[in-house]
């Protein structure tokens, strides 16, 4: 099935996508949150890739194994995105029972080579955009970015209850990205997962560059690259657009063209246990924040999710207290978070389709939270976290609580302070 793109059209801060199917055509718009000028390539070429991560969108419609651009795009350009469509939509095509191994190929009948070395960057300057989700780790981020004496703006594609939450605490006003998407796209007979970090991602990397800032910063942890499951060879992440695999990608992309804009996670080097570590240092912030996918938008905590599950495990495990402070008293003891929890630390069980921990993590979570004997645990529950946590050494808990990835792409030295200090994080 064959998807044309269109070159998007620019008027002052709207970006107008249009794509055609069938001979029906679909609109996405797009409000920057600056003017966009047509005559600078960079930005065109950014609007350009706008308009491509969005026709994902579409694929609730059919599944198009060609997208045909309307424009020029390079080799360079046309390999990164069949490989984020393959890894990124790995999930969507596991949801629908669509063959795992279908690829999509993006098809320009024009390639240009547009290439520019990378200009010097002035990065004392206040550039900085640090993508505000509303959950607990751009909280994190925000810490390290604030105690190191870096400035910087939130961004964020839209606006929900947590992110609004977030960014009134901190008395920040956001930079904002909005999206007018074609509600026709829903009435498909397809529906799932889309590698929603990666279409963040390019929105701010190309609102950056409209307002002069230099850097965008992600939010993402070493644990995001582990897949969830493995089918007929193909890694299936839920998180694949989090992961460093992807950053580096989209890293050397902006390189390859001399966009003035770096793209990394600040929480790359370290895990989901040593984030819940310098969270929890901060009471105050128990309640700010909502990492539910459920409820962001409207600002609560469903309770019923995997992703509420890992939280509560995540958070239990380092301060029980601070857990009951965001999710509410004797939080561990949800009766609808107990088949979760199992399936988070059960090696049996395929990992949950969410933004969680890896099955390690989450093991050493529940061992954490028995040694602990802060929290009295129901007695299925407790005999649960006995017999899947048997295996764990001490060894790997240590590893676990005082790792440091090596693999990142945050610059040195703009931010050594940081980097120091996730590496004595215990």
């Amino acid at each position: 099935m064959n998807l044309f793109v269109n070159d998007p059209i620019v008027r002052g801060d709207i970006i107008s996508a249009s794509y055609i199917f069938n001979g029906t055509k679909y609109i996405h718009d797009f409000i920057a949150p600056a003017t966009i000028n047509v005559t600078d390539p960079t930005a065109q070429r950014l609007a350009r890739w706008v308009a491509l991560i969005h026709s994902l969108y579409l694929f609730n419609v059919e599944y198009f194994t060609i997208l045909e651009a309307g424009f020029c795009l390079d080799q360079e350009e046309i390999a990164f995105f069949e490989k984020l469509i393959f890894n990124g939509m790995a999930e969507f095509r596991v949801e629908n029972y669509i063959p795992i191994n279908t690829k999509t190929v993006v098809f320009s009948h024009q390639t240009t080579n547009l290439k520019t070395n990378m200009p010097e960057i002035n990065h004392k300057s206040e550039g900085r955009l640090l993508l505000n989700g509303g959950g607990k780790d751009g909280i994190v981020s925000n810490i390290l970015l604030t105690e190191s004496g870096l400035n910087f703006d939130f961004f964020q594609v839209g606006t929900s209850k947590a992110q609004a939450n977030v960014a009134r605490h901190f008395s920040k006003k956001p930079v904002i990205f909005r999206r007018l998407m074609d509600e026709r796209r829903k009435d498909g007979k397809f529906s799932g997962h889309r590698p929603t970090s990666a279409a963040i991602a390019i929105t701010a990397i190309l609102s950056a560059y409209l307002l002069g800032k230099f850097d965008v910063i992600a939010s993402n942890e070493t644990s995001s690259n582990e897949p969830n499951l493995t089918i007929e060879g193909v890694k299936v992440n839920h998180q694949y657009s989090k992961s460093f695999e992807f950053e580096k990608d989209l890293s050397e992309l902006l390189s390859v063209y001399g966009i003035p804009v770096r793209y990394f996670s600040i929480l790359r080097p370290i895990h989901e246990i040593q984030i819940a570590k310098i969270l929890v240092k901060y009471p105050e912030y128990s309640s700010i924040f909502i990492s539910c996918n459920h409820g962001f938008r409207k600002g609560f905590w469903c309770m019923k999710c995997p992703k509420c599950a890992f939280i509560t495990l995540i958070l239990n495990s380092v301060s029980p207290k601070f857990a009951d402070g965001t999710l509410g008293e004797d939080c561990i003891n949800t009766p609808k978070l107990k088949k979760h929890i199992v399936s988070l630390i059960n090696h049996e069980e395929d990992k949950p389709f969410e933004c969680v921990g890896t099955l390690e993590e989450c093991k050493i979570a529940a061992k954490l939270i028995l040694e602990g004997k802060q929290i009295k645990i129901d007695a299925d529950l407790y005999n649960l976290f006995l017999k899947h946590t048997s295996d764990i050494k001490q060894d790997q808990i240590e590893d676990i609580l005082n790792g440091f990835d090596s693999k990142h792409c945050i610059p040195s030295p703009d931010y050594d302070d940081i980097i120091e200090q996730l590496k004595t994080i215990s």
